[in-house]
Protein backbone atom coordinates (compact mmCIF):
# COMPACT_ATOMS: atom_id res chain seq x y z
CA UNK A 1 0.00 0.00 0.00
CA UNK A 2 1.28 3.49 -0.80
CA UNK A 3 2.30 5.38 2.31
CA UNK A 4 1.40 8.94 1.40
CA UNK A 5 -0.36 11.13 -1.15
CA UNK A 6 2.94 12.55 -2.34
CA UNK A 7 4.07 9.10 -3.43
CA UNK A 8 0.75 8.50 -5.20
CA UNK A 9 1.20 11.77 -7.07
CA UNK A 10 4.64 10.83 -8.31
CA UNK A 11 3.48 7.42 -9.52
CA UNK A 12 0.32 8.66 -11.21
CA UNK A 13 2.08 11.37 -13.13
CA UNK A 14 4.54 8.99 -14.74
CA UNK A 15 3.54 8.30 -18.33
CA UNK A 16 2.98 4.63 -19.18
CA UNK A 17 5.99 2.99 -20.79
CA UNK A 18 3.79 1.60 -23.58
CA UNK A 19 2.72 3.89 -26.38
CA UNK A 20 -0.92 4.27 -27.36
CA UNK A 21 -0.79 1.59 -30.08
CA UNK A 22 0.51 -0.96 -27.55
CA UNK A 23 -2.41 -0.22 -25.24
CA UNK A 24 -5.05 -0.91 -27.89
CA UNK A 25 -6.72 -4.29 -27.51
CA UNK A 26 -7.76 -6.36 -30.52
CA UNK A 27 -11.45 -5.20 -30.75
CA UNK A 28 -10.35 -1.58 -31.08
CA UNK A 29 -7.60 -2.41 -33.58
CA UNK A 30 -10.18 -4.29 -35.66
CA UNK A 31 -12.54 -1.33 -35.60
CA UNK A 32 -9.73 1.00 -36.61
CA UNK A 33 -9.47 -0.92 -39.87
CA UNK A 34 -13.20 -0.60 -40.60
CA UNK A 35 -14.32 2.50 -42.53
CA UNK A 36 -17.81 2.36 -40.91
CA UNK A 37 -16.22 3.53 -37.65
CA UNK A 38 -14.55 6.78 -38.73
CA UNK A 39 -14.60 8.44 -35.30
CA UNK A 40 -12.76 5.56 -33.68
CA UNK A 41 -10.28 5.46 -36.56
CA UNK A 42 -9.71 9.22 -36.14
CA UNK A 43 -9.37 8.86 -32.37
CA UNK A 44 -6.78 6.14 -32.79
CA UNK A 45 -4.70 8.18 -35.26
CA UNK A 46 -4.88 11.35 -33.15
CA UNK A 47 -3.91 9.51 -29.98
CA UNK A 48 -0.89 7.95 -31.70
CA UNK A 49 0.15 11.50 -32.67
CA UNK A 50 -0.32 12.49 -28.97
CA UNK A 51 -3.07 14.90 -30.06
CA UNK A 52 -5.05 13.83 -27.01
CA UNK A 53 -7.65 16.63 -26.86
CA UNK A 54 -8.88 15.91 -30.37
CA UNK A 55 -8.62 12.16 -29.83
CA UNK A 56 -10.98 12.54 -26.86
CA UNK A 57 -13.42 14.52 -29.02
CA UNK A 58 -13.31 11.80 -31.69
CA UNK A 59 -14.07 8.99 -29.24
CA UNK A 60 -16.83 11.09 -27.62
CA UNK A 61 -18.35 11.58 -31.07
CA UNK A 62 -18.35 7.80 -31.54
CA UNK A 63 -20.23 7.45 -28.25
CA UNK A 64 -22.78 10.10 -29.29
CA UNK A 65 -23.35 8.03 -32.41
CA UNK A 66 -23.67 4.78 -30.43
CA UNK A 67 -23.82 4.79 -26.62
CA UNK A 68 -23.14 1.04 -26.56
CA UNK A 69 -19.87 1.31 -28.48
CA UNK A 70 -17.55 -0.39 -26.01
CA UNK A 71 -14.47 0.27 -28.14
CA UNK A 72 -15.05 4.03 -27.96
CA UNK A 73 -15.06 3.88 -24.15
CA UNK A 74 -11.89 1.78 -24.20
CA UNK A 75 -10.30 4.31 -26.58
CA UNK A 76 -11.19 7.15 -24.20
CA UNK A 77 -9.83 5.17 -21.25
CA UNK A 78 -6.55 4.53 -23.05
CA UNK A 79 -6.17 8.23 -23.93
CA UNK A 80 -6.70 9.38 -20.34
CA UNK A 81 -4.39 6.64 -19.11
CA UNK A 82 -1.70 7.69 -21.56
CA UNK A 83 -2.02 11.34 -20.50
CA UNK A 84 -1.12 10.42 -16.91
CA UNK A 85 -1.98 12.24 -13.69
CA UNK A 86 -4.29 11.32 -10.83
CA UNK A 87 -7.39 12.97 -12.29
CA UNK A 88 -6.83 11.44 -15.73
CA UNK A 89 -6.18 8.02 -14.19
CA UNK A 90 -9.50 8.18 -12.33
CA UNK A 91 -11.30 9.21 -15.54
CA UNK A 92 -9.60 6.29 -17.27
CA UNK A 93 -11.05 3.93 -14.64
CA UNK A 94 -14.54 5.37 -15.21
CA UNK A 95 -14.30 4.81 -18.97
CA UNK A 96 -12.99 1.24 -18.62
CA UNK A 97 -15.91 0.45 -16.30
CA UNK A 98 -18.41 1.86 -18.82
CA UNK A 99 -16.99 -0.49 -21.43
CA UNK A 100 -17.29 -3.42 -19.03
CA UNK A 101 -20.92 -2.60 -18.32
CA UNK A 102 -21.53 -3.28 -22.01
CA UNK A 103 -19.35 -6.40 -22.19
CA UNK A 104 -18.16 -7.83 -18.83
CA UNK A 105 -16.22 -10.66 -20.51
CA UNK A 106 -13.39 -8.45 -21.86
CA UNK A 107 -10.45 -9.99 -20.01
CA UNK A 108 -7.87 -7.48 -21.26
CA UNK A 109 -9.82 -4.54 -19.86
CA UNK A 110 -9.66 -5.97 -16.32
CA UNK A 111 -5.90 -6.15 -16.73
CA UNK A 112 -5.88 -2.51 -17.86
CA UNK A 113 -7.89 -1.52 -14.79
CA UNK A 114 -5.56 -3.48 -12.55
CA UNK A 115 -2.56 -1.59 -13.97
CA UNK A 116 -4.22 1.81 -13.44
CA UNK A 117 -5.15 0.97 -9.84
CA UNK A 118 -1.59 -0.16 -9.20
CA UNK A 119 -0.26 3.13 -10.55
CA UNK A 120 -2.56 4.93 -8.11
CA UNK A 121 -1.31 2.78 -5.22
CA UNK A 122 -4.74 1.17 -4.77
CA UNK A 123 -3.64 -2.42 -4.14
CA UNK A 124 -7.06 -3.54 -2.90
CA UNK A 125 -8.91 -2.66 -6.10
CA UNK A 126 -5.98 -3.88 -8.19
CA UNK A 127 -6.34 -7.31 -6.56
CA UNK A 128 -10.10 -7.31 -7.19
CA UNK A 129 -9.57 -6.51 -10.88
CA UNK A 130 -7.14 -9.41 -11.06
CA UNK A 131 -9.84 -11.70 -9.65
CA UNK A 132 -12.28 -10.34 -12.21
CA UNK A 133 -9.90 -11.44 -14.97
CA UNK A 134 -10.22 -15.07 -13.89
CA UNK A 135 -14.00 -14.84 -13.61
CA UNK A 136 -14.23 -13.09 -16.99
CA UNK A 137 -12.49 -16.09 -18.61
CA UNK A 138 -15.37 -18.27 -17.43
CA UNK A 139 -17.92 -15.74 -18.68
CA UNK A 140 -16.22 -15.62 -22.07
CA UNK A 141 -16.55 -19.40 -22.30
CA UNK A 142 -20.15 -19.36 -21.04
CA UNK A 143 -21.84 -16.01 -20.44
CA UNK A 144 -24.75 -17.77 -18.71
CA UNK A 145 -22.61 -19.65 -16.17
CA UNK A 146 -24.43 -19.07 -12.83
CA UNK A 147 -21.33 -19.57 -10.68
CA UNK A 148 -19.24 -17.14 -12.75
CA UNK A 149 -22.05 -14.57 -12.73
CA UNK A 150 -22.43 -14.92 -8.96
CA UNK A 151 -18.67 -14.59 -8.45
CA UNK A 152 -18.52 -11.49 -10.63
CA UNK A 153 -21.45 -10.05 -8.67
CA UNK A 154 -19.62 -10.63 -5.39
CA UNK A 155 -16.58 -8.70 -6.64
CA UNK A 156 -18.78 -5.85 -7.91
CA UNK A 157 -20.54 -5.78 -4.52
CA UNK A 158 -17.18 -5.46 -2.73
CA UNK A 159 -16.43 -2.44 -4.93
CA UNK A 160 -19.93 -1.05 -4.21
CA UNK A 161 -20.87 -1.23 -7.90
CA UNK A 162 -24.37 -2.15 -6.81
CA UNK A 163 -26.34 -1.93 -10.06
CA UNK A 164 -23.79 -4.12 -11.80
CA UNK A 165 -23.73 -6.58 -8.87
CA UNK A 166 -27.53 -6.87 -8.91
CA UNK A 167 -27.53 -7.64 -12.64
CA UNK A 168 -24.95 -10.42 -12.22
CA UNK A 169 -26.86 -12.01 -9.32
CA UNK A 170 -30.12 -11.82 -11.29
CA UNK A 171 -28.42 -13.45 -14.27
CA UNK A 172 -27.13 -16.28 -12.05
CA UNK A 173 -30.64 -16.83 -10.65
CA UNK A 174 -32.23 -16.77 -14.09
CA UNK A 175 -30.07 -19.72 -15.08
CA UNK A 176 -30.30 -21.46 -11.69
CA UNK A 177 -33.38 -20.31 -9.67
CA UNK A 178 -32.46 -22.51 -6.72
CA UNK A 179 -29.00 -20.94 -6.30
CA UNK A 180 -29.33 -19.92 -2.62
CA UNK A 181 -25.96 -18.19 -2.42
CA UNK A 182 -26.76 -15.93 -5.37
CA UNK A 183 -30.18 -15.12 -3.85
CA UNK A 184 -28.55 -14.19 -0.53
CA UNK A 185 -26.03 -12.02 -2.37
CA UNK A 186 -28.84 -10.33 -4.29
CA UNK A 187 -30.53 -9.52 -0.98
CA UNK A 188 -27.25 -7.94 0.26
CA UNK A 189 -26.87 -5.85 -2.89
CA UNK A 190 -30.49 -4.64 -2.77
CA UNK A 191 -30.04 -3.79 0.92
CA UNK A 192 -26.86 -1.81 0.23
CA UNK A 193 -28.51 0.05 -2.64
CA UNK A 194 -31.49 0.81 -0.40
CA UNK A 195 -29.56 2.27 2.51
CA UNK A 196 -27.45 4.34 0.10
CA UNK A 197 -30.48 5.74 -1.71
CA UNK A 198 -31.16 9.43 -1.20
CA UNK A 199 -34.83 8.91 -1.97
CA UNK A 200 -36.95 7.62 0.93
CA UNK A 201 -39.49 5.87 -1.31
CA UNK A 202 -36.74 4.14 -3.29
CA UNK A 203 -35.10 3.10 -0.04
CA UNK A 204 -38.32 1.50 1.25
CA UNK A 205 -38.91 -0.33 -2.02
CA UNK A 206 -35.35 -1.66 -2.18
CA UNK A 207 -35.42 -2.77 1.46
CA UNK A 208 -38.73 -4.52 0.79
CA UNK A 209 -37.18 -6.38 -2.17
CA UNK A 210 -34.12 -7.26 -0.08
CA UNK A 211 -36.39 -8.63 2.68
CA UNK A 212 -38.33 -10.74 0.15
CA UNK A 213 -35.17 -12.27 -1.30
CA UNK A 214 -33.83 -12.86 2.21
CA UNK A 215 -36.98 -14.69 3.34
CA UNK A 216 -36.60 -17.00 0.35
CA UNK A 217 -33.06 -17.74 1.55
CA UNK A 218 -34.03 -18.20 5.22
CA UNK A 219 -36.70 -20.73 4.25
CA UNK A 220 -33.83 -22.98 3.10
CA UNK A 221 -30.79 -21.84 5.05
CA UNK A 222 -30.53 -20.01 8.38
CA UNK A 223 -27.02 -18.68 8.96
CA UNK A 224 -25.85 -15.99 11.36
CA UNK A 225 -24.96 -13.76 8.39
CA UNK A 226 -28.43 -14.04 6.86
CA UNK A 227 -30.23 -13.41 10.16
CA UNK A 228 -27.96 -10.42 10.85
CA UNK A 229 -29.01 -8.96 7.51
CA UNK A 230 -32.63 -9.35 8.60
CA UNK A 231 -31.79 -7.46 11.79
CA UNK A 232 -30.22 -4.67 9.73
CA UNK A 233 -33.29 -4.42 7.50
CA UNK A 234 -35.52 -4.00 10.57
CA UNK A 235 -33.04 -1.43 11.91
CA UNK A 236 -33.47 0.66 8.76
CA UNK A 237 -37.24 0.20 8.98
CA UNK A 238 -36.90 1.85 12.40
CA UNK A 239 -38.16 -1.27 14.21
CA UNK A 240 -35.45 -1.53 16.88
CA UNK A 241 -37.04 -4.25 19.04
CA UNK A 242 -37.34 -6.55 16.02
CA UNK A 243 -33.82 -5.65 14.94
CA UNK A 244 -32.49 -6.57 18.40
CA UNK A 245 -34.44 -9.83 18.41
CA UNK A 246 -32.82 -11.02 15.18
CA UNK A 247 -29.41 -9.65 16.16
CA UNK A 248 -29.53 -11.77 19.35
CA UNK A 249 -30.66 -14.76 17.29
CA UNK A 250 -27.65 -14.32 14.97
CA UNK A 251 -25.34 -14.01 17.99
CA UNK A 252 -26.73 -17.29 19.37
CA UNK A 253 -25.67 -19.02 16.13
CA UNK A 254 -22.22 -17.43 15.85
CA UNK A 255 -20.93 -15.51 18.91
CA UNK A 256 -17.52 -15.07 17.22
CA UNK A 257 -18.89 -12.78 14.48
CA UNK A 258 -17.73 -9.25 15.31
CA UNK A 259 -20.22 -7.59 12.97
CA UNK A 260 -23.09 -8.93 15.07
CA UNK A 261 -21.71 -7.26 18.20
CA UNK A 262 -21.06 -3.99 16.33
CA UNK A 263 -24.68 -4.00 15.10
CA UNK A 264 -26.01 -4.99 18.52
CA UNK A 265 -24.18 -2.09 20.15
CA UNK A 266 -25.79 0.45 17.80
CA UNK A 267 -29.28 -1.04 18.27
CA UNK A 268 -28.94 -1.09 22.08
CA UNK A 269 -27.84 2.56 22.01
CA UNK A 270 -30.88 3.46 19.89
CA UNK A 271 -33.09 1.73 22.47
CA UNK A 272 -31.36 3.59 25.30
CA UNK A 273 -29.87 0.41 26.76
CA UNK A 274 -26.48 1.92 27.55
CA UNK A 275 -25.30 -0.93 29.80
CA UNK A 276 -26.07 -3.54 27.13
CA UNK A 277 -24.45 -1.37 24.47
CA UNK A 278 -21.28 -1.11 26.59
CA UNK A 279 -21.25 -4.88 27.09
CA UNK A 280 -21.55 -5.47 23.34
CA UNK A 281 -18.62 -3.12 22.77
CA UNK A 282 -16.51 -4.93 25.41
CA UNK A 283 -17.32 -8.29 23.82
CA UNK A 284 -16.35 -6.86 20.43
CA UNK A 285 -12.98 -5.70 21.81
CA UNK A 286 -12.35 -9.13 23.35
CA UNK A 287 -12.91 -10.78 19.97
CA UNK A 288 -10.50 -8.32 18.33
CA UNK A 289 -7.81 -9.08 20.92
CA UNK A 290 -8.30 -12.82 20.42
CA UNK A 291 -7.98 -12.42 16.63
CA UNK A 292 -4.78 -10.39 16.97
CA UNK A 293 -3.20 -12.93 19.33
CA UNK A 294 -3.99 -15.74 16.84
CA UNK A 295 -2.36 -13.78 13.99
CA UNK A 296 0.79 -13.33 16.07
Amino acid sequence: MVENAEHIESIAYKKPKKNFADLMIKPLKDLFAKPENPYIADGYKLAEQENYDNAILAFQSAIQQDEKNKSAYIGLAHVYRQMGGISNSKTSIEQYNKALEIDPAMIDVYNDLMQVYKRLGDDKNAALEQKKQFVAKSLRTNAEDPIANNNMGVIQLKQMKLDSAILFFQKALKKRPGFTMARANLAKALFQKGINSGNEEDKKELLKKAAQRLEEVLSKQKTAEHILLKAKIYFHYGQMEKALQFCNQAYGIDPSMKEILATKRVIEEKLGNIVNASQAFEDYQQLEKAEKSIKK
